[in-house]
């Protein structure tokens, strides 16, 4: 499996997520979760600790799927009239023990 990509997409009501890579060019859809937006209202976040475990509890169902596999790009959509975009190029391999 190769060029192992994630995308997020942060809404008020939900995040839902997705991991897909290239298998003999042929894209596959490796995991996929959908959970409610705790901690989210309007676009804003208001409740840190509540929308951190929604996150996290996301990114540790993506590596049990994925068995520690390196994912090469995420990409996180959010929608809010006031939001900046920036853009953040970092490789991070998910493991199961903190390092």
């Amino acid at each position: 499996m190769r060029d192992i990509k994630a995308v997020f997409d942060i809404g008020n009501d939900s995040i839902k997520a997705i991991v897909f890579g290239k298998d003999n060019d042929k894209d596959i859809i490796l995991a996929r979760q959908m959970e409610p937006a705790l901690g989210l209202k309007k676009g804003k976040i208001l409740d840190a600790e509540a929308f951190t475990t929604t996150i996290n509890k996301i990114v540790e169902n993506f590596s049990k799927k994925l068995g520690g596999d390196f994912i090469e790009e995420v990409v996180v959509g959010v929608s809010h009239p006031e939001m900046l975009v920036n853009r953040i190029i970092e490789g991070k391999r998910i493991m199961q023990a903190e390092v």
